[in-house]
């Protein structure tokens, strides 16, 4: 006798298993957006910009904001259907290189510009984000 309860589980559990462990095979490198980039200027990739704050995602903000306060040269760029090829906004190119994530972005970043950056000011950038999430 066939448990039908068993079955009608499991065979979701293991198609979602399986499309995701096949998509993560299939992922593309992204193709770099802006061409005609200049040397040692970021360009960010984020959700539009709304009327009152300069963004509405808190990983975005981050970004922007850890690039004004360390005056790293910059241009955002707008988008809503571009992404990185994890899925992910925000994401910068810098010198041609497509990096995502943002922590990894401020990672790179730092060791990239030589930025020194205060253990204390990222605690509190931290815990910024973590009461407004």
């Amino acid at each position: 006798m066939v448990c039908w309860t068993c079955i009608a589980v499991w065979l979701p559990v293991a198609s979602v298993i399986a499309y995701f462990l096949l998509a993560r095979k299939n992922k593309k490198q992204v193709a770099i957006r802006n061409h005609d980039w200049k040397s040692d200027v970021v360009y960010l990739y984020q959700f539009p910009r709304s009327k009152t704050i300069p963004n509405l995602s808190p990983f975005c903000l981050k970004i922007e904001t850890f690039l004004k306060v360390n005056k790293i040269p910059y241009r955002a760029c707008s988008t809503l259907i571009g992404r990185s090829q994890y899925g992910m906004l925000p994401f910068i190119e810098l010198n041609g290189e497509h990096i995502a994530d943002s922590q990894i972005i401020i990672n790179r970043l730092t060791d990239h510009f030589k930025v020194k950056v205060e253990p204390e000011l990222l605690l509190n950038v931290f815990y910024f984000l973590l009461f407004f999430l």
